[in-house]
């Protein structure tokens, strides 16, 4: 071996031996477990009103997701979680172009846990900020455009942070969490509305401006949340509380940060074969003018979300289900419009195995736009989904 190379080889063994400091215990040895679930199927849309003016034809369209990771567990304490998903797509179709496919990551964190302590660090999830929802709705992981902006208005906390948890008494945990990134990159960007050059909602402002197909760095959130989960028999309830931050322009420091805060609280009782849940959520935040100038005017943005529903087993391995939620928001600006959304799934799941079920659903959505003046336009969606799932 030459004297470069005798030092290069010195050099590594210096890195690699740094890299893992020493443990404090041995390994009790790596339990892993592989996270599948795939589902497809047919999406037919009876009426696409999605102009506000002209109605569209009818059309099938058959869809497709799956997702793939791993979970596990390292020693006492350690775990881990590495998800991705296949993303669902426009809708419009598969969402991939001759076999390529768009993929996001899910969660992805490690986590230590001692003495009633959970900490979790990476892409991380609070369950205890979850919106309850129908377990018949789901036949598609709930990421279909009749479901998945349920759970971003009502305040679920979900992407790159940390969180701390405590179980302080049985059935009881409470926690603290934290993200701060540019908003795409966590749900949190959805509760701070208000406007971003003209019409654009706030929450779209990092896509205005993209370098390389890249969203702009430009806008960056800050979002402190705390919460608490309460399970005890058949009920589970939870609130939690949050402060947000936003910054539309982090290369001027002459603009005003948008800051805001969050209360939500949802409950789920299950009693026999008929499992019932509630939601509701309130969100406040400061908003920009609408000419996203220097100068940032004094408004105030209102959102309020509630949501209800109820899933019955009819049989075995049969089971219905119906769940409605909406959303009003509006700044007090008078000349912007105010926004009402409302969402309602129906539907009836066969599951002749634990980890696969067939499902037919109805989903509607609507929403009504309008001003002190006049009425400014309507959207009306309907559909009826029948797909099956995989889930392992």
């Amino acid at each position: 071996m030459t004297p470069a190379a005798r030092s290069a080889a010195a050099l590594g063994a210096v890195m690699l031996a740094s890299a893992a400091p020493a443990a404090a215990q041995e390994d009790d040895g790596l339990d892993i477990h592989p996270l599948l679930g795939v589902a497809g199927g047919v999406m037919y849309n009876v009426e696409r009103n999605r102009n506000f003016e002209s109605e569209q034809r009818d059309e099938a369209v058959t869809v497709a997701i799956s997702r793939v990771g791993v979970t596990g567990t390292i020693g006492h304490g350690v775990s881990f979680k590495v998800e991705y998903e296949r993303s669902l797509g426009n809708e419009n179709g598969s969402g991939v172009w001759e076999g390529t496919a768009g993929w996001g990551a899910l969660e992805q964190w490690v986590r230590y846990e001692r003495a009633g302590f959970r900490a979790d660090a990476g892409v991380v999830f609070d369950e205890a900020t979850a919106v309850f929802g129908s377990a018949h709705a789901g036949g598609l992981f709930y990421r279909d455009r009749y479901t998945r902006n349920i759970g971003l208005w009502g305040g679920a906390f979900f992407g790159q942070g940390v969180i701390v948890k405590y179980a302080p008494a049985p059935g009881l945990t409470l926690g603290v969490s934290y993200a701060a990134a540019n908003p795409l990159a966590h749900t949190n960007s959805f509760l701070i509305d208000g406007t971003s050059g003209g019409s654009t909602r706030f929450y779209a402002a990092s896509l205005l401006n993209s370098s390389f197909g890249q969203p702009s760095a430009a806008v960056h959130f800050q979002t402190v949340m705390g919460s608490a989960r309460y399970e005890a028999g058949g009920l589970t309830a939870q609130a939690s509380g949050a402060w947000l931050e936003g910054d539309a322009k982090t290369n001027s420091d002459e603009d005003r940060l948008l800051t805001g805060w969050i209360a939500r609280a949802g409950a789920r009782y299950e009693v026999g074969r008929v499992r019932a849940f509630a939601n509701a959520t309130y969100m406040w935040n400061r908003a920009q003018d609408r000419a996203l100038s220097s100068a940032y005017a004094d408004y105030q943005n209102d959102v309020l979300f509630g949501g209800a529903g109820v899933d019955v087993a009819i049989a075995r391995a049969f089971g219905a289900g119906a769940w409605w939620a909406g959303t009003q928001r509006q700044l007090d600006d008078a000349m912007d419009p105010r926004y009402r959304e409302q969402w309602l799934n129906v539907g009836a799941t066969y599951a002749p195995h634990r980890q696969f079920y067939v499902q037919l659903r109805v989903g509607y959505f609507r929403q009504d736009i309008d001003n002190t003046a006049a009425s400014v336009g309507q959207q009306q969606e309907l559909a009826g989904f029948a797909t099956s799932t995989l889930q392992l």
